[in-house]
Order: structure tokens, then C-alpha cells, then sequence
């Protein structure tokens, strides 16, 4: 009986403890901060819209609304004036839905079907607080320009590749300050569009993989001719002696060396190739030329009759891109509308010699626009970043190679720790219209921790 009140009085006095805990004493917690990811975006008749991100210091545990107030100076708002925005604005103010376990949130603001740019004009955008839980922070005006030369010169960015899955790619034009983003799931194939050339690139960016076969006949390839390809036809493939880094495109963007290689002139010369996809899917596929464009044949591989279709150069774009599903799909913005894409990329691993190169699959990977874009990776502890100018520029070795960034601004994670940002360098990037941005790493995840959301800070470099 003792023993039975003793166990209680315990009980009572670890409840009571437990309450005192969670009472008065508790931190409440901190406010939620809004910030402008950009404070100077531009509008020309080019570069017809904008996306305006606002970030979110943490997640929201429900859903809250954010207020945006707009200062439209000589601009008209409206669909057939000036500009207007999506969501729209009612009595100068645009209201935005923050869903819970998100920290971020966007609208867009759309040149109008009246705007004729002749002189420079701008409007400014106001973060305003509406609740007490969420504050502003100090980025909270942003300004968006009508210019026919807008440049932005400096901002913080936080790339969207859709979370720690890496579900997109995301582009980035660092003169327009604009962020593209595209499920990389949504091709298959790239064709190069440069008159006279024809070269074919994998999604390096979905892990796909291209084997050719010894025939030319697509009726006479069935799923015999692949026995043994779904163990060996793998990303990562740990044996170098299977040959599967021939089965890629080399990550430095030569496509010269792409795993498709010279495009037969006739289809009568042109190979069949296996072509297989990160979802285990398994194509057959030829490519040869017409005229100066390409025909495609393909279907699966058991299937005795196939598909065929034309595709054509459109020199707006580094490549016109192909999907199995859809045909012809948009994927890249214009050749000069962005510098640099994140997201997931295949790149080659070398195991410790001459030819043990083996092909692997890397998260926040960087590739840079082939379009006569050029970057170099600069040490703190040769100049540091405030300090870099354009006079420095001219003594650090600029690099086209389009995997040049690649993983270089972060280091890999191990067993018992996560990857890191390096902090130790920073880029410089010179685009297609020979502008200089210097740009550096401020965080690998989301403020909240999640991969695929690493957040950079730039300037132009005069």
C-alpha cells in the first residue's frame, strides 16, 4: 500500500514538473521576417514579364497572407494600359496566400497591351505587415523597371529546383535578374540548332543514358538485343569495365563527344539506339538528318512499328528539345535570356586511374549557358569579394566549359555530416552581351533546411 502512494505522490509531483515546463517560461516564437529577394527587376519589350519572390525568414504553420503595396508613379494599371500583375491588385495592393509548411511566395507583374517604352519609367513595391506573427524585414521595397536597357546590378537569389527531390531545373539571367523554372522530367532529347551542325544531347539532368546497337532495322530490335542492359545501363555504375561512361554525354557540354554521336546523313546509315530514362523506361531510337534539321523514329523496344516525327531548328535556342511523350516540348529559355541552370546533373566520377571513369549522378549541380557565356572561380585569400573589380577581371581565367561551376561551391557530405557551402571563393560570370556579375553562396538549403534551394547574393562588376 506504501508502495502504491509512494508511485503516486511521484507521478503527481513528474506532472506538475512537466506543466511548470511548459508554462510560463516558454520562448514564444520568433516572428516570421518577409524580404524582396530582389530589390530591382526590369521590364522591357523583350522581356515582357517578371517574377517578384518574396522569402520568408521560416515556414508557416497555417496559411497567412502577405500584403504588397504598389506605387505605380507614371504608370497605369490595367491589362490594356501600362502593366498589370497576377494575382491582381485591388485599390493598389495585392494580397498573396502563403500556404502553411511553404516560405516563400510570389506574383508577377506583366507589361500591358498599352505600354509603349520611350522613356524609362518604374514602379515600386512595398512589403506591408498585416499580422503580428510576420514582420517586415530590410529588404522590404522592390523596384520594377519599364526600360528598353535594364540591367539589374546586384540581388539575392534563391534557386527553386522544387525541393530536396530535385524535381526542376532552374534558369537564371543574372542582367534580367529572372529565374525559369522547368520540370526536368519534361524531355528527352536535345537537338542542336546551330545551322550545319547536328548533334543530339541526353537529359543529363534526369540521369538518362544512351547505348548503341549494331543495327540499323527498327522492326528487328526487340528486348533480346538488350538482355543484361538493366544492371549494366545504371547511374551510378561502380564498374568501370562495363564501358557505361561512353553511354553519356561528357559533362563539359563538347558535342563533339555526346553518346550519340555524329548524326548519320541517311537512315539507312543511322544506328538504333537504347535510350533509358531514370523511371526505368527503355526507348528505341534513331536519329538522322534531314536537310538541316533531324527525323526521329522511336517507340519501345518490343514494339515492331514505330513513331517518326521532324524536327527543326529554331536558332532562338541553344537546342529544340524532344520528349517521347509530348513531341516538341520548350524547355530552356532563348539562348540570351539566361547564364546558369541548378538542379541534378550527370557528370563522370573517376575510381583512381586511366580509364576508371565511371558515370554519376550529382544534386545542386550548376551548368553555365554555352551561348558564349564564360566563368571563373576566384579565392578569398587572392582578392576578396568587396574588393573585386573589373580591373581584376582581367587577371583570373575564365572557363566556357559548361560544368566549370558544377559542384565546386559546395563540398560533399559524408556518413556523419551533410554537405557545406564552401566559403572560402566566390565567381565571376561574364554573360553572352559581355557584362561581368561576381556572385557568391550564402546558403546550400532553404532557410528551413530543405535541399534544393540554395540561395546566392550578386553584383555587376564595373
Amino acid at each position: 500500500m506504501n508502495f502504491v502512494k509512494h508511485t503516486s505522490y511521484l507521478f503527481g509531483f513528474a506532472v506538475i514538473l512537466l506543466l511548470a515546463a511548459c508554462g510560463d517560461d516558454d520562448e514564444p516564437a520568433a516572428p516570421i521576417t518577409l524580404n524582396f529577394s530582389s530589390a530591382e527587376l526590369g521590364i522591357t519589350d523583350d522581356n515582357t514579364s517578371v517574377e517578384v519572390p518574396i522569402a520568408l525568414s521560416r515556414s508557416v504553420g497555417q496559411d497567412e497572407m502577405v500584403m504588397v503595396r504598389i506605387n505605380s508613379n507614371n504608370l497605369t494599371y490595367g491589362e490594356s494600359a501600362d502593366y498589370y500583375t497576377v494575382p491582381a491588385a485591388t485599390g493598389g495592393e495585392i494580397s498573396l496566400s502563403v500556404s502553411a509548411n511553404t516560405q516563400d511566395v510570389s506574383f508577377q507583374v506583366l507589361k500591358g497591351a498599352g505600354l509603349n517604352i520611350q522613356q524609362d519609367e518604374s514602379l515600386t513595391l512595398t512589403l506591408v505587415s498585416t499580422q503580428d506573427n510576420i514582420v517586415v524585414g530590410d529588404n522590404s521595397s522592390a523596384t520594377v523597371s519599364f526600360s528598353e536597357n535594364f540591367i539589374a546590378p546586384s540581388g539575392t537569389v534563391e534557386l527553386n529546383a522544387g525541393g530536396a527531390a530535385f524535381p526542376d531545373q532552374a534558369f537564371f539571367d543574372f542582367s534580367k535578374s529572372t529565374q525559369t523554372n522547368v520540370s526536368k522530367n519534361s524531355w528527352d532529347l536535345g537537338f542542336s540548332t546551330v545551322s550545319g551542325q547536328f548533334a543530339v544531347v541526353l537529359n543529363a539532368s534526369a540521369y538518362h543514358m544512351a547505348r548503341q546497337l549494331d543495327a540499323t532495322v527498327m522492326q528487328d530490335v526487340t528486348s533480346a538485343d538488350t538482355v543484361g542492359f538493366a544492371s549494366e545501363m545504371v547511374i551510378p555504375q561502380f564498374d568501370p569495365g562495363v564501358g557505361s561512361i561512353g553511354w553519356i554525354d561528357t559533362p563539359d557540354g563538347n558535342l563533339a563527344t555526346t553518346a550519340f554521336g555524329e548524326i548519320a546523313e541517311s537512315e539507312l546509315e543511322a544506328k538504333i539506339y537504347i535510350v533509358r530514362r531514370l523511371n526505368g523506361d527503355w526507348k528505341k531510337v534513331k536519329v538522322f538528318r534531314s536537310g538541316d534539321n533531324y527525323t526521329v523514329q522511336y517507340t519501345d523496344i518490343d514494339d515492331p512499328s514505330f513513331l517518326f516525327t521532324e524536327v527543326n531548328k529554331d536558332s532562338e535556342a541553344n537546342f529544340n528539345f524532344f520528349s517521347f511523350e509530348s513531341g516538341e516540348v520548350s524547355v530552356e529559355p532563348a539562348k540570351d535570356s539566361w547564364d546558369i541552370m541548378y538542379s541534378t546533373y550527370t557528370t563522370s566520377l573517376n575510381l583512381g586511374g586511366p580509364g576508371l571513369d565511371i558515370p554519376y549522378g550529382f544534386n545542386d549541380y550548376i551548368i553555365i549557358n554555352r551561348n558564349n557565356t564564360e566563368v571563373a572561380m576566384v579565392m578569398i585569400e587572392d582578392i576578396g569579394y568587396d574588393a573585386f573589380t573589373a580591373t581584376n577581371a582581367t587577371s583570373i581565367e575564365f572557363v566556357s566549359d559548361i560544368d566549370a561551376i558544377g559542384s565546386s561551391w559546395r563540398q560533399g557530405g559524408g556518413p556523419d555530416s551533410g554537405p557545406q557551402l564552401f566559403d572560402d571563393r566566390f565567381f565571376v560570370i561574364r554573360d553572352a552581351d559581355g557584362l561581368l556579375y561576381k556572385f557568391r553562396f550564402t546558403r546550400l538549403t532553404s532557410a528551413s533546411g530543405e535541399r534544393g534551394y540554395p540561395e546566392f547574393t550578386f553584383e555587376i562588376v564595373e
